[in-house]
């Protein structure tokens, strides 16, 4: 039954991951750490606009990681709640997680699901 609990969580896992907008934020993110070092590289900007330029970057990045780890979160939210739900059955789900059978299993399922999803065009 631990496994069956697993494979839910992750196909729910996946899924959720599949509608974030993760990509979205990781070109974002890109882009503004290629910015921080363009200015922070660049001999003709004065160190006083460098603080400026800098503190406007540091407060992007803020606002991109928290949102990065909201996502992150909601992701691993069907992991924990399984592992709840599981604990509240008397099934070892949270034990299975975090074991190194759980994860490999997990990740090959995820791999797997995520093929097999592309190949019949969701």
């Amino acid at each position: 039954m631990a496994w069956v609990l697993l494979i839910s969580a992750v196909v729910c896992a996946v899924e959720v991951a599949l509608r974030l907008p993760l990509a979205s934020l990781l070109d974002r993110f890109l882009p503004t750490l290629a910015s921080i070092s363009h200015v922070l590289m660049s001999k003709k900007i004065s160190d006083h606009w460098k603080e400026k330029a800098l503190l406007a970057y540091s407060k992007t990045l803020l606002i991109l990681s928290l949102r990065f780890a909201f996502c992150l979160l909601w992701i691993l939210a069907p992991l924990i709640v399984m592992a709840v739900f599981g604990m509240m059955l008397g099934s070892p789900v949270a034990d299975l997680l975090i074991s190194t059978n759980g994860i490999v299993v997990s990740l090959v399922f995820a791999l797997v699901y995520i093929r097999v999803r592309k190949r019949l065009g969701h």
